[in-house]
């Protein structure tokens, strides 16, 4: 799903793109935190989980990578970065997460280093910078952030009694607090008395941490039909940090809530699967301007679709869901015969 700016992340559209709309309420359902550093492998944690299908999955990141502004400005950016690596050009989308601006306010890195670019490139990524100026400019703002609409589709979630998975990293404050744990703990203690909940933290080793996240962002995202970039440092200081950051955060929980027995906390580690990793390829400045153009062009932006490209598409959407649904009830089956040979195998 593409969303064309900040404020048309709707209700409705954020309960699809997090599954809520279509999970079933369930009498005694479950809210799973799933936590930690990024390139922890988090997602691979939802067989383990074995929740039934289907289930809201609570992601910010899949309100981010839903955003048209996000994703031409970044793959602008991530272009930029690497046809003109001796200017030190670098792309951040850290800010948008807390930005109110319809285009997250990140077309900055394109504004200013565009007279870089070659003046063939420039004169096919001008025109896809200019299709977003309508949102550019101070007072065009929506109003929410993707930290606010995310907790409140939480909200809407809970008081549906779905069973959630959060998808999340953590930290402590300077408070020693995690916050938005602790605001949700507290939503749910007064109007999602029903939920069981369990805190599950997902780690791994430094080098398998980095290298999940420097495959992805290097070999993944860029090539995808619709490109896009999102950065994240893979020195090892630095994901060590992120690593104990997140389990220091979520040490504290365990001590913090350690008189609700009911509460669970558990721990894997998830060691690194090679063929799960996209695979290497060396950046091609002629392809990827081909690539950035052929998904954002004006022609493709603003050419409507006609009706029977509208059920294809459809159609495929659909299918894609149906194939990823099954993918996890099929996992969650296997998980649960493994366990049952376990029990049965033990003394």
């Amino acid at each position: 799903m593409s969303v064309p700016s900040l404020s048309a992340l709707t209700p409705a559209v954020v309960d699809d793109l997090f599954g809520i709309a279509t999970a079933l309420p369930d009498e005694h359902p479950t809210f799973i935190w799933l936590v930690g550093s990024p390139g922890a492998g988090k997602s691979s944690g939802h067989a383990r989980a074995m929740l039934p299908l289907p289930y809201a999955t609570i992601n910010l990141d899949t309100l981010l990578e839903s955003l048209a502004p996000f994703r031409v400005a970044s793959a602008l950016g991530h272009y930029l970065e690497k046809t003109q690596p001796e200017s030190g050009v670098t792309f951040s989308s850290i800010s948008a997460y807390k930005s109110r601006n319809e285009n997250l306010g990140l077309f900055k890195t394109y504004n200013a280093h565009a007279e870089l670019l070659d003046p063939a490139a420039r004169a096919q990524l001008q025109p896809i910078r200019d299709t977003y100026s309508p949102l550019l400019g101070s007072k065009v703002s929506a109003d929410s952030k993707l930290t606010e609409i995310a907790s409140a589709a939480i909200k809407r979630a809970i008081d549906r009694s779905v069973n959630i998975i959060y998808e999340t990293t953590i930290s402590l404050n300077k408070s020693g607090k995690v916050k938005k744990v602790q605001e949700i703990m507290k939503y749910l203690a007064a109007h999602g008395p029903q939920y069981r909940v369990a805190f599950y933290h997902v780690y791994g080793s430094v080098p398998d941490v980095a290298s999940r996240i420097e495959h992805r962002q290097e070999y993944g995202m860029p090539y995808e039909e619709k490109p896009y970039y999102r950065f994240v440092a893979v020195s090892p200081a630095i994901v060590e940090k992120y690593i104990e950051k997140n389990a220091e955060a979520f040490a504290a929980l365990r001590h913090m809530y350690r008189k609700k027995p009911e509460i669970v906390f558990d721990e894997w580690e998830n060691e690194l699967n090679l063929s799960r990793l996209p695979q290497v390829r060396e950046f091609n400045a002629e392809a990827q301007l081909e690539r950035i153009v052929g998904a954002y062009g004006p022609m493709v932006l603003r050419r409507k679709r006609t009706s029977s490209e509208r059920r294809k598409r459809e159609s495929s959407e659909r299918r894609k869901r149906e194939s990823s649904e099954r993918r996890k009830r099929e996992s969650s089956e296997r998980r649960k015969r493994e366990l049952l040979i376990h029990q049965e195998s033990s003394p």
